[in-house]
């Protein structure tokens, strides 16, 4: 492989990351969020959940958010504030559910980020 294309290739996957960690909601906007009502789901595997869980977060793994979400929390306008692992699933988790008409979903992002922000409340 040539190794002008193989750089370019990495390149621009280190963008896509770099846009993606900066898509994750501030704390200071997720404690207000969280302080109003708004609720944390953890989109991680239900094992993930059980072995590090974050408190009074909510298990509602990705491969079945959209109608896990759909049936706790029917309003559209309730704050989600979504974390995974790394904040890539919490990411498509955000995705799916605005294509749903959900609006008032955010990506706190990874796990570390997720209990931060709830532990300061």
């Amino acid at each position: 492989m040539n190794w002008t294309l193989l750089s370019l290739l990495f390149a621009a996957v280190a963008l896509v990351l770099m846009v993606r960690s900066s898509s994750t909601l501030p704390a200071a906007d997720a404690r207000r969020l969280l302080q109003s009502g708004g609720m944390v789901v953890d989109v991680r595997t239900e094992e993930e959940h059980r072995a590090d869980p974050v408190a009074g977060s909510v298990n509602l793994p990705l491969d079945g958010v959209v109608a896990a979400v759909s049936k706790r929390f029917p309003s559209k306008d309730t704050p989600l504030l979504l974390h995974c692992r790394s904040g890539a699933r919490s990411d498509v988790a955000l995705q799916r559910l605005t294509a749903v008409g959900y609006r008032n979903v955010h990506n706190l992002g990874g796990v570390e980020k997720a209990r931060r922000v709830v532990d300061r409340i």
